[in-house]
């Protein structure tokens, strides 16, 4: 049975306080109960990949100086890519990302590199990228998190 990595991001601080169920902890514990009440695999303390409070769904890449705007996810896409993970479950897709083309993107070499992808709000079948159609649908939802984003 494999572990499933747990993954996590709140990009504002005074959300934290207002929204108790959209807090990291929050996350990371819904991730596990929907991991074990599914019978997807593992729930390991060691695969959690959470987020500087703060961080924000349409940051990506490296900074000026060098320094990643989603450490995070950076570190368990290099431990996907080494094999580690196998398996990520999160809440929703734009915990990964509010950008439509960078986020989709992303999710897509996870996809290509055989990681199953679960989002906690919308059941136990895991992401499937394998047709135009299927990318289309996803990539409609992940324009919901920027479009949320920009008019916020």
């Amino acid at each position: 049975m494999i572990a499933i990595a747990r993954y996590a991001r709140l990009s504002k601080k005074s959300k934290r306080d207002e929204d108790k169920t959209a807090s990291i902890d929050r996350q990371l514990s819904d991730a596990e109960r929907f991991i074990l009440e599914h019978n997807l695999g593992a729930v390991s303390d060691s695969a959690i990949y959470a987020e500087p409070i703060g961080t924000s769904g349409a940051a990506h890449g490296k900074r000026l100086d060098g320094v990643s705007r989603r450490p995070a996810w950076d570190k368990m896409v290099a431990d996907a890519q080494a094999g580690r993970v196998k398996a990520i479950c999160m809440m929703t897709p734009d915990r990964g990302s509010r950008d439509m083309f960078r986020g989709g993107l992303a999710f897509f070499e996870l996809y290509e590199l055989g990681v199953k992808l679960y989002f906690y709000d919308r059941g136990p079948e895991p992401l499937d990228l394998s047709d135009p159609t299927r990318k289309l649908v996803f990539q409609v939802e992940l324009f919901g998190g920027e479009f949320y984003r920009a008019s916020g």
